[in-house]
């Protein structure tokens, strides 16, 4: 049987996140086409819930970039509670309002 991600077991209690928009990048920084268990929420008054998070391809710097590191194209957030018919646009990393990386997944990385 393959070897599975030791997730961290979730507290049993609604939350709401944090009234800023806050995001807690993995430790050592994002890594390029990654999958990541994360705590997230769409807006201040969403509950905080356990999602997927595919990171795609990562910003380079510059005038036309976004931070260097971080997420860019090809990035998505996947949970039983979404809607199938959402626009893919709308399950980016520019769309939460709060994002909390848990650990990464290498099962789901590239075959």
């Amino acid at each position: 049987m393959p070897k599975t991600a030791s997730l961290p077991q979730p507290k049993r209690s609604l939350k709401l996140p944090p009234v800023n928009r806050t995001i807690i990048k993995p430790k050592g920084g994002w890594k390029e086409r990654t999958y990541y268990a994360v705590l997230a929420a769409f807006n201040p008054t969403n509950i905080v819930h356990r999602a997927i998070f595919y990171s795609g391809y990562l910003h380079v710097g510059g005038k036309f970039s976004g931070p260097k590191g971080t997420p860019a194209g090809y990035n998505q957030i996947w949970s039983p509670s979404y809607s199938p018919t959402d626009n893919s646009q709308d399950r980016e990393i520019d769309r939460l309002h709060y994002l909390k990386v848990l650990c990464e997944i290498p099962e789901l990385g590239e075959p």
